[in-house]
């Protein structure tokens, strides 16, 4: 059973409730009050019983930017909201949380044109699958 102490915990999100800043107490509804802050208003109610909530942004490293775009269901054409976002998120992580030291997203990746690097490292590896046929080949047995 793990031992924490309620009414600190509830002095913790009382003490960060206006502020940025020890996010892994940070409630579900917290963090939509956040999304609205940073004028994503429109999105927030997507996180309504989403199960996101300040110790997943403080404590999850694969819970990026990207993953909360992907929860609040901006699409990939606003490129508006989603730098927004991009900004905000990475400067809550810098500043209400230790994952800062950690974070290292070099933002939006592009990639390359078919046939480009990407799809020869593919086929490299389809090449060395025991077996042969890659994807999509004849079963192995």
């Amino acid at each position: 059973m793990i031992n924490f102490d309620r009414d600190q915990l509830t002095d913790r999100r009382r003490q960060a409730e206006c502020d940025i800043k020890d996010v892994l107490v940070w409630s579900n509804d917290r963090v939509m009050r956040w999304i609205m802050g940073i004028g994503l208003k429109d999105y927030a109610s997507s996180l309504m019983e989403s199960g996101v909530h300040g110790a997943l942004i403080a404590l999850d490293t694969s819970f990026t930017w990207e993953s909360m775009a992907l929860a609040l269901q901006i699409p990939t054409q606003n490129q508006g909201a989603r730098t927004i976002l991009q900004r905000e998120y990475n400067t809550l992580l810098q500043i209400g949380t230790d994952r800062s030291h950690h974070v290292q997203d070099p933002g939006p990746q592009q990639l390359g044109p078919p046939g480009g690097a990407q799809q020869q490292a593919v086929q490299q590896v389809v090449e060395v699958v025991p077996g042969g046929g890659g994807v999509g080949g004849p079963p192995t047995s």
